[in-house]
Order: structure tokens, then sequence, then C-alpha cells
């Protein structure tokens, strides 16, 4: 897990110093590019995820069952961060992350593989309708398919009439917010 907080911590120093290659043991340059992770929002899960790493590391080895949890946490951060170097420095990290083993439950796998299809897949029926609803959003729930990101999204209407019978569940690719009352 240390080693993983070095890493996220080296990414950090390397967008700070705008993909060019520095020490990344320099304690002033870390102190700065994490500093500079929090302003920026579209950094934001490398920021969060040192935080939570931050949090879970400590000088106890943790036990099996323990590590599997929290890598199954981890696990989105690291796609993100795969997807983030890929894209952005070219740089191919994480190669056999997918052979982590996500569920062994094949029937979930195969219902999230179909959905994924549809999130993927522009719709042809599309229109755009003009909604001035805000909804609360009350749980989102990461899944994967073949190493991309996809969202499970528990919301409903932000207005004192709604119960707790009134949840909508939608599937999106994109990673919302769940701080505040959003406009879908």
């Amino acid at each position: 897990m240390a080693q993983l907080r070095n890493f996220v911590e080296y990414i950090a120093v390397k967008v700070y110093a705008n993909g060019s290659d520095v020490d990344p043991n320099d304690y002033e340059m870390n102190v700065a590019a994490l500093k500079y992770l929090q302003a920026r929002g579209n950094l934001r899960f490398l920021n969060k995820f040192h935080d939570l790493l931050q949090k879970s590391v400590s000088h106890y080895t943790i036990d099996e069952g323990g590590s599997e949890r929290l890598m199954l946490k981890y696990y989105e951060y690291l796609l993100k961060i795969k997807i983030f170097l890929r894209d952005t420095y070219n740089l191919e990290v994480l190669k056999n992350i997918g052979d982590f083993p996500l569920s062994n439950d094949t029937q979930l796998a195969d219902y999230y593989g179909k959905i994924s299809e549809k999130v993927s897949q522009p719709s042809n029926n599309a229109t755009h309708t003009n909604y001035n609803e805000r909804y609360y959003i009350q749980k989102i729930k990461p899944f994967f398919v073949n190493q991309q990101i996809f969202y499970e999204v528990t919301f409903t209407l932000a207005n004192n009439k709604t119960s707790k019978f009134d949840r909508v569940i939608a599937f999106t690719s994109l990673d919302i917010s769940s701080n505040y009352a959003v406009k879908l």
C-alpha cells in the first residue's frame, strides 16, 4: 500500500512538472505537486486517491481479506490513473490490472456488460429535452467492463414531496459528483 502512495505522489510530481523528468524524491516538489492537485478539478481523482491512501497506509500489515477489500475500493482510481497517463503522457502503466479478480458472479458481469454496450453506443432515437429539474444523488456505484469505468447512479427529485420509493437508477460513463443537487 505504501508503494501505491509513492506511485500517486510520483504522478503528482510529473503533472506538476508538466511532464518533464524531475526527481520524484524532492520533498518540496512533492508538497507543491500535491497542493497543485487540490487546485485542479480534472485531477480531483488523484487528490482523492492520495487522501484515501494517506488514511490506509500505516506501519501495520493488512491481512489478506482487508487488502482485497481495499484493492476493490482502489481499483477505480487505478483505472483512472492508467487512462490518464495513457491519454496525457502516452505512458502505459498497470498493464496487468485486468488480471485482478473483481467478481465471481458471471450473471452480474453479463448484466453490466450489456449495460456498458448501451451506454457506449449513442442512441439513434435520442432527443434533447429541456428539463429544469434538480436531483439529489443518493448513491453512485462504479462497475468495470473491459477496463472501462461505468457508474450506476441512484437519484431522487430534489423537492420535499419525494419519498424513499421515488428513486430512479440510471447508468453512465460520466463521473458525477454526489455532493450537490444536479440537473440531469
